[in-house]
This record gives C-alpha cells, sequence and structure tokens, in this order.
C-alpha cells in the first residue's frame, strides 16, 4: 500500500508517518510540505490514497484535488479546518471520498483510510460481472466508467457505487439511509448532506454521457433512477 501525505506542518507529517508505519509496515509513506510537490508525487508515484490538506502554502488543496481528478480516481480524504462547512461541502463536490476535521488523532484517520479502501475495491470479480444497462445507458465496471449515446464518464468509487446500486434498483425508490449504508458502509461522519453532494456529482455525470436516465429525488424518502426523462421537484 501506498499512502501521500499533504500538508505544510511538518509535525503533523512525522507523527503520521510514525503512525502508519506501526499500523502499516508494508507501507510506503510518501509526503509533501507544499502544493505542486504533493501533485507530483500524486502523479508519479500513483498512491492507493492521498491524505490531502486544504491550507497549503502555494496554492489551495482543493487546486490540486482539482488536477489529481484529471487523470485519477485515486481516494482523496480531505484534511480541513474546524467548522469550515463550505469547505466540506466544496471538497465533496469536487470529488474527494471523505474528509477530516483539524484537529484530529491518528486513530480516526487510519480509520478513513480503511474505509475509503474498502469503498475503492470493486464490486464484483471482473470475469463475472454482466455490466448493468438501464435504457441507453451502460454501467461498465472494470474500468469504473458509465457509458451512454455520446461518451462514456469515469466514475470515483463512491460515484460507482451509488450509480450501481440505484440501476440495480431502476424505477424502485432506494431511502436515503440505504444509500448511505450501501456507499459508505458504517462510517459515521457521513451526512445526508454528503449523499445530496454525491448524488448532484453523479447527476451531471449521466447528463455528460449524453444519455436520459437521471436521479428522481423524492422528498423525504429518498431517490429513484428513472430511464426516461421526467421533471425532478426537488
Amino acid at each position: 500500500m501506498k499512502i501521500l501525505l499533504v500538508d505544510d506542518d511538518q509535525r503533523l507529517l512525522d507523527a503520521l508517518v510514525t503512525a502508519f508505519r506501526f499500523r502499516w509496515p508494508e507501507a510506503e509513506v510518501f509526503t509533501a510540505r507544499d502544493a505542486e510537490t504533493g501533485l507530483w508525487l500524486a502523479l508519479k508515484r500513483a498512491p492507493d490514497v492521498v491524505v490531502l490538506d486544504v491550507g497549503l502554502p502555494d496554492r489551495s488543496g482543493f487546486d490540486v484535488l482539482v488536477d489529481v481528478r484529471r487523470v485519477s480516481d485515486v481516494p482523496v480524504i480531505l484534511l480541513t479546518a474546524a467548522h469550515a462547512e463550505m469547505d466540506h461541502v466544496r471538497g465533496l463536490e469536487l470529488g474527494a471520498d471523505d474528509y477530516l476535521v483539524k484537529p484530529f488523532s491518528h486513530m480516526p484517520l487510519l480509520a478513513h483510510i480503511k474505509a475509503v479502501l474498502r469503498r475503492a475495491q470493486p464490486l464484483a470479480d471482473s470475469d463475472g460481472f454482466a455490466p448493468l444497462t438501464v435504457g441507453g445507458l451502460r454501467l461498465d465496471e472494470p474500468r469504473r466508467e458509465v457509458v451512454g449515446t455520446v461518451r462514456r464518464v469515469r466514475l470515483t468509487a463512491t460515484e460507482f457505487k451509488l450509480l450501481y446500486y440505484l440501476m440495480g434498483n431502476a424505477g424502485r425508490v432506494v431511502t436515503r439511509s440505504t444509500l448511505i449504508r450501501r456507499v459508505w458502509g458504517d462510517a459515521e461522519s457521513v451526512t445526508d448532506h454528503d449523499l445530496t453532494v454525491l448524488v448532484a456529482r453523479v447527476r451531471t455525470k449521466i447528463a455528460a454521457t449524453g444519455d436520459a436516465p437521471d436521479i428522481l429525488t423524492e422528498r423525504g424518502i429518498g431517490y429513484r433512477l428513472t430511464p426516461a426523462p421526467a421533471i425532478d421537484v426537488a
């Protein structure tokens, strides 16, 4: 396992490296104290997970996240300041998989890393997977892409799991609590708002494929994937 830590606090980096090497002796841990070095390591070292501070000295961690997402769906955990709710929202909208509020101890971060790595695992073995199709929309699990009539679009691990479950239950209402459990497991930090942001991202990617299926909001209950165009009242 390869872990990339990007934060300008050297003491925090040293403490986390020590904790990771104690918990996962076989892990390779790379560190960076600025955005440019962090981005270079993210692209060249192909880490399995990136822990990225939002407040870096040269560029915003959000900028790094955007650049990483252009070429990779590696799980990214953002480190944000306390009470910075808009940072949480913005990070999730830009494609972060999770976030952790500073200050924190190493144990919650270890748990978050294990959770995002678990969610990033394929849902099924590629050899035995029959791609799901709803209308003209097809889900390609081996490539983790959604394919429409115009183009195919890459999905992050959480986006894929959400769309996979909704397509597998197309036409039926799926409750918010069920989706949270299916996508994030038992992650206690996940909120209804996190799900709302994730659904918005997946809607945007479905639209980019050029196809009609949409995710409709069922007020007070959850969501429903419809194979035909419809008007969403949300």
